[in-house]
């Protein structure tokens, strides 16, 4: 802030996009508090990257119809949202920094009624050269929280339409599973 009144330029440089999960409209309201002005240049946010790491189409006519992105949970580490309307309503959900919160997820959607064999797809490192990719079931997500080995930003998507995905080069989520042992090969490393 002091740089910023002092009119020098401060980039304010975040993955993915500013205005998903990433404080934009806090800091926005301290620098119109302030009377500084800015500049929001849009990003991909994680589950757009995630989506195309994976060939996995987020919406599919006929299948979902609509894509719910959440935290999972709140400041105070409460499990969120509803996912009672989230497991019946259809719609591909699109869960931000998920790993912590993956077996609450699985149990509060399948007890809300969404199938065990539901499709999940997990992303760490979305849209970066070192991106890992997983798949498996509703039913395996709680083995992510178990996963010591993923320790960059995990994206979990779960729902119908993740099973149109290309799992050719992605691991087994669950433990116990064979890996597939193969490595993508990115353009970009």
């Amino acid at each position: 802030m002091r740089l910023g009144k002092d009119g020098k330029r401060v980039v304010r440089l975040k993955s993915g996009d500013p205005l998903v999960y990433g404080r934009a409209g806090e800091e926005m309201a301290a620098l119109r508090d302030a009377g500084i002005g800015y500049e929001i240049v849009p990003g991909i946010t994680s589950a757009f990257a995630a989506a195309a790491d994976f060939e996995l189409p987020l919406t599919l006519r006929g299948v979902a119809s609509s894509l719910i992105f959440t935290t999972g949970h709140d400041l105070t580490g409460d499990v969120l949202p509803d996912w009672a309307r989230l497991a019946v309503s259809g719609a591909t959900i699109a869960v931000y920094m998920g790993r912590s919160v993956a077996a609450s997820v699985a149990t509060r959607l399948i007890e809300a009624g969404l199938g065990v064999e539901t499709t999940v797809a997990v992303i760490e490192n979305a849209s970066r050269a070192d991106r890992r990719l997983l798949h498996g079931t509703l039913n395996d997500l709680p083995d992510l929280e178990h996963r010591d080995e993923l320790t960059g930003p995990v994206m979990v998507i779960i729902g119908d339409a993740v099973a149109g995905a290309n799992f050719d080069r992605s691991e087994a989520l669950a433990l116990g599973s064979k890996p597939a042992n193969l490595k993508r090969e990115y353009a970009n490393g």
